[in-house]
C-alpha cells in the first residue's frame, strides 16, 4: 500500500502545479508545446510516459511561478500517508523564509514557546481537500497533460 502512495505522489499531477494558483509549473511558450505533443493522435503510451517525465522534471526545477510568481516547493511523502509542500526548499528561497519567520517575531516575543514551532510550520500539509480543491481549480485546457 505504501508503495502505491509514494509512486502516485512522484508521479502525481500535484507535483506539477502550483499551489496557489493551480497552474501548471512552465512558461507559456514551453507548456503550448507541450500540449502540442501530448494532443497527437498516434502518441504511444510510452511516449506519453517519456514526454510526461519531461514536463515533470522542468516542473520541479521551477522555483517561482511564470504567472503568480509565488514560490514552488517539493511536494514530497512525510510519514505513512500524509503528504507535504516544501515550499523553501530552495537556496533561492532562504530570505523569503527569513521574511516569513520574522512574521511571528511578536507572537513568539509574547509566548516564548512558539518559537521551536516555527521550523515545523515551515511545510504546508496537503490533505486530500486541498488537493481535491487544486483539482478543481485546473482548467480544462491542462487536463491533457497528466496522459
Amino acid at each position: 500500500m505504501q508503495g502505491m502512495f509514494l509512486s502516485s505522489i512522484t508521479s502525481c499531477f500535484v507535483t506539477l502545479l502550483l499551489q496557489t494558483c493551480a497552474r501548471v509549473l512552465l512558461e507559456e511558450p514551453e507548456r503550448r508545446t507541450h500540449l502540442k505533443r501530448f494532443r497527437r493522435p498516434n502518441l504511444e503510451n510510452i511516449q506519453r510516459q517519456s514526454l510526461f517525465k519531461v514536463v515533470n522534471a522542468a516542473a520541479r526545477k521551477t522555483v517561482y511561478c511564470p504567472y503568480c510568481a509565488a514560490t514552488n516547493g517539493a511536494v514530497k511523502k512525510a510519514g505513512a500517508l500524509k503528504i507535504i509542500h516544501d515550499k523553501f526548499r530552495a537556496k533561492k528561497t532562504a530570505a523569503e523564509m527569513e521574511a516569513w519567520k520574522k512574521t511571528f517575531a511578536s507572537a513568539v516575543e509574547a509566548q516564548k514557546e512558539l518559537g521551536t514551532y516555527i521550523n515545523k510550520a515551515v511545510h504546508e500539509d496537503l490533505n486530500p481537500l486541498k488537493v481535491l480543491d487544486l483539482f478543481k481549480r485546473i482548467s480544462n485546457e491542462v487536463n491533457t497533460l497528466p496522459g
